[in-house]
């Protein structure tokens, strides 16, 4: 007992650093990685943030932390070339990209580039976006949906013509099955095609009032119904205003909130004003700590 009070002070001293940096080291694992990298399936979250601010920190946690199941279908709809690169770098460095539980990163790189070298989902899709990549690299992104949207049928223009609107509303329209060896159905113009063949009528000057009023007979507006639901449908999941995965056909669009804002409110005085408080409240709990000793002084 006797050594236990001689030595107290360091016992106690030893046990408070390694509480406190248990407690810090804690701290920093659970809100600094685990909860950082969880919060994009966090639905309360994802519903207090918008599409544009969910798609930034997509962005930074995907190398920070590693690809996610669902990454695939937001990279895939809102990715752009640089995207698709760092996906075929990985294809290169021998990562798997093929099929669900890889995390559907072939599907991104269809939906960002239209194209699909490769049918399958195996070991050698890698491969095919591999030598894709050494034939196409030197193309824009817009080059390639162009050159994917042609395999299916459709010719458009760079920059977008008038003339493209009724071929892409055909294509969004197609409602064609095919049947599979199981006895199951799918579509035969795949989703990826689709989804560009919608994004580059979005992204254009196209206008799905205007382009129905133009139909001067009940034949044609048979033909572009469908084309024009689903427009709809998927304009309505993702709208131009939320700019995200769209084209550069013509700049994006922003809303210049800093009118309508105080010039006393300006971010530039954050910083300054925030100093001033905490050199405030150090101040404060100065003065306090020395009024308090001054009266132990007095005693």
């Amino acid at each position: 007992m006797s050594w236990l009070r001689q030595r107290r002070k360091i016992i106690l001293t030893t046990a408070g650093i390694l509480f406190l940096v248990f407690g810090g080291g804690l701290f920093s694992f659970w809100h600094l990685w685990m909860l950082a990298q969880s919060r994009r399936i966090d639905p309360q979250w994802v519903y207090s943030h918008s599409r544009e601010e969910f798609w930034r920190v997509a962005q930074e946690d995907i190398p920070r932390y590693g690809w996610m199941h669902d990454d695939g279908f937001t990279v895939g709809n809102w990715g752009d070339e640089n995207w698709a690169n760092w996906i075929i770098d990985q294809a290169e460095e021998g990562k798997n990209i093929a099929g669900c539980m890889n995390g559907h990163l072939d599907s991104a790189l269809k939906h960002i580039t239209c194209q699909s070298p490769h049918s399958g989902h195996d070991d050698s899709t890698s491969r095919y976006w591999i030598e894709w990549r050494k034939t196409n690299k030197d193309k824009s992104q817009i080059e390639w949906i162009r050159d994917g949207l042609a395999k299916y049928g459709v010719t458009v223009h760079i920059p977008p013509s008038k003339d493209d609107f009724g071929p892409l509303l055909l294509l969004l329209g197609d409602e064609t099955k095919k049947t599979n060896a199981d006895g199951s159905e799918e579509d035969v113009m795949p989703n990826f095609v689709k989804y560009n063949a919608f994004r580059w009528l979005r992204d254009s000057d196209f206008e799905p009032v205007a382009f129905a009023l133009t139909l001067d007979a009940n034949a044609k507006k048979e033909i572009y119904k469908p084309g024009l639901i689903e427009y709809a449908k998927r304009y309505e999941r993702a709208p131009r205003r939320d700019n995200l995965g769209i084209l550069p056909f013509k700049p994006i669009e922003k809303y210049d909130l800093e009118k309508y804002r105080s010039r006393y409110l300006v971010f530039r005085l954050e910083r300054p004003v925030n100093c001033v408080i905490g050199l405030a409240l150090f101040v404060g709990v100065g003065f306090l700590f020395l009024a308090r000793r001054s009266g132990r002084n007095r005693a």
